[in-house]
C-alpha cells in the first residue's frame, strides 16, 4: 500500500460521500455531520477537542473535506447549509489509493480560491 500521507481532513471524504449517497445524494449539512459522528463513533470528548485556532477539530476537518470535494467537483452547495453530490460525486468510487491520487492532483486547492484576478489591459 502507498505510504503517501494524507491531510487529517481526508478521513472524512469517504464518510461524507457515503452518508450523502445513503440520503439520496443531497441533505442539510448538520444532518450529514451528525450521521458521520454517529457512524464513526466519535466521542463527546473528541467533539470538544479544538485546533490551534480554537475551532472544534472534527467539524473543522469535516468542513475542510467538504470544501475539497466542492472545489474538485464532487459536491456542491445549492443553498446555504445544504450539501449535494454532483454526478461526478455520485459515480466516483473512493478508495485509499484513489484519495492519495486525488490529493496529489489537487495540491494547493485552497490557494486557488485566493489567486488575484488577472489584470485587464485597457489599451
Amino acid at each position: 500500500m502507498d505510504d503517501y500521507k494524507l491531510p487529517q481532513y481526508f478521513k472524512y471524504i469517504i464518510p461524507i460521500v457515503e452518508v450523502l449517497r445513503e440520503l439520496g445524494g443531497s441533505e442539510k449539512s448538520l444532518k450529514v455531520i451528525n450521521l458521520i459522528v454517529e457512524k464513526r463513533g466519535i466521542t463527546e470528548k473528541e467533539l470538544l477537542e479544538t485546533n490551534q485556532r480554537g475551532k472544534p477539530k472534527v467539524h473543522f476537518n469535516i468542513y475542510s473535506a467538504k470544501s475539497f470535494l466542492a472545489k474538485t467537483g464532487y459536491l456542491c452547495s445549492p443553498k446555504r447549509g445544504h450539501w449535494s453530490l454532483t454526478d461526478k460525486g455520485l459515480k466516483s468510487d473512493f478508495t485509499r489509493m484513489n484519495l492519495a491520487d486525488l490529493h496529489r492532483q489537487n495540491r494547493g486547492w485552497r490557494y486557488q480560491w485566493f489567486k488575484p484576478a488577472p489584470e485587464i489591459d485597457d489599451k
